[in-house]
Order: structure tokens, then C-alpha cells, then sequence
């Protein structure tokens, strides 16, 4: 985020706020006032999250949760997915921990070298057929163990997240809808 003084002729008191301002964009900015060119959009198609695992060498595991300003709301049917410079590195789905009842990501994360990798992170939440693409990085490190499912490493979504209908013009309509959940009804 950028804070420039701009002046213009007549115009020398206005503050400008570089950023992206396309709101799908992952990094997008709604503070923002200008747009800076470099909007980022994270993938969504999960389609391309298959891996080969026999092409690698090395692996490392990360047992991780995935939250929403600090609180659960993914299923089974969730992915998480690991990178290295876009290229797929591990995949899986959400599983229940039967003890505590929360979605938990067994992840393994593979490699043909033994450490120094970084790793980056999408996360599908199936409900609202979103890709979010995660903040979090590990550096890959063969033979890791990262987390366990009693203390798992988390990833936090730290953005305004409310499914529902956001078509005006439905009879469901939810105004605080940020995230069209697919189930918007017409008379």
C-alpha cells in the first residue's frame, strides 16, 4: 500500500491511495483510490490440483485447520493445496477429527529437493466454490512433521466472509451477503 501526495494544479491537498481495486482479486484493496497495476488473482481451478506423487523424492507433512477470523467453517469436502512457484507440491481434503469435531488437513508436501523450497498455500472452500489464496508460507524441509491434529498449524482467512445470496433482485436476497452461495430463489 502506497500513500502519495499528489498534486495536480489546483489540486495539492488530495491524498491518493495506491492499490488494487479490483474486488476479485486476491489482493484487492478497498481503501485503495488508484489503481498501482499489480491486482494478483489466485487460480481457481481445482481441476489442476492433481500431483504425481512417484515424481518427487522428498516428502514432509503439515497437519493444519483453516479459519475464518479465528473460527472453523470448512467440511470435508474443502481442499488445501501446497505450491512452489505455482507448481502443485500436495493436495487433500478436510477430514473431521472425531475428538474435538473440527476439520483438520492431513497435507503431505513433496519435493526432489531436501529443504529450501517455499511453500505457499490455496485453500477451496466447497460450499461457496471459492479458492482463497492463504498468506501463510512454510519452507519445505524433508522429513518435516508440521502440527498434529490436537495442534495443528493454522491458516487464517482474515477477510468479511457471509454466504448467501447476493442477486438483489431474488426474493432471498441477503444484503450482508459478501459471498454468493448458489442459492438464490426467484418468484
Amino acid at each position: 500500500l502506497f500513500l502519495l501526495w499528489w498534486c495536480r494544479p489546483r489540486k495539492c491537498d488530495e491524498l491518493e491511495i495506491y492499490g488494487c481495486t479490483d474486488p476479485v482479486a486476491s489482493n484487492y484493496n478497498p481503501d485503495a483510490t488508484e489503481d498501482d497495476g499489480f491486482c494478483a488473482y489466485c487460480d481457481d481451478n481445482i481441476d489442476n490440483w492433481i500431483i504425481n506423487p512417484p515424481d518427487f523424492e522428498f516428502n514432509g507433512s503439515v497437519t493444519a485447520t483453516v479459519l475464518f477470523n479465528g473460527e472453523q467453517l470448512g467440511s470435508e469436502n474443502d481442499l488445501l493445496a501446497g505450491f512452489v512457484d505455482q507448481e502443485i507440491r500436495g493436495v487433500v481434503s478436510g477430514l473431521v477429527f472425531p475428538p474435538t469435531g473440527d476439520i483438520v488437513f492431513s497435507l503431505m508436501l513433496f519435493s526432489n529437493e531436501t529443504s529450501g523450497e517455499t511453500v505457499t498455500f490455496k485453500y477451496y472452500h466447497a460450499e461457496s466454490d471459492i479458492v482463497f489464496c492463504l498468506n501463510e508460507t512454510l519452507e519445505f524441509e524433508s522429513d518435516m512433521i508440521i502440527g498434529d491434529a490436537l495442534d495443528p498449524f493454522i491458516f487464517n482467512i482474515e477477510e468479511d466472509f457471509t454466504l448467501g445470496c447476493t442477486d438483489d433482485t431474488a426474493c432471498n436476497y441477503d444484503p450482508s451477503a459478501n459471498f454468493d452461495d448458489g442459492f438464490c430463489t426467484y418468484p
